[in-house]
């Protein structure tokens, strides 16, 4: 899958399967997860579904447990920023 760059409030299918918003007031880049930024958490995550702003992981969607704590710690990051 190719990069796909989502406006704040858009949404686009990843992996033909999944609908992945930008929930973020900024344009977002939506990618699946290289092997690079996927060393922190296995193999299984290689492919995984990211959301990125200016290059910085901001948040991976899903329910996986591996990504659900990350996700949910970057999300409360940018938005604490905003508060």
């Amino acid at each position: 899958m190719r990069p796909v760059a989502l406006a704040p409030g858009a949404a686009a299918l990843f992996d033909r399967r999944f609908i992945v918003r930008n929930p973020f007031d900024r344009p977002a880049v939506l990618r699946p997860l290289d092997r690079d930024g996927a060393r922190a958490f296995g193999a299984a995550a290689c492919g995984a579904p990211v959301l990125e702003i200016d290059g910085q992981i901001v948040a991976i969607p899903g329910e996986n447990e591996v990504f659900a704590p990350l996700a949910a710690e970057r999300f409360y990051q940018r938005v604490n920023r905003f508060h």
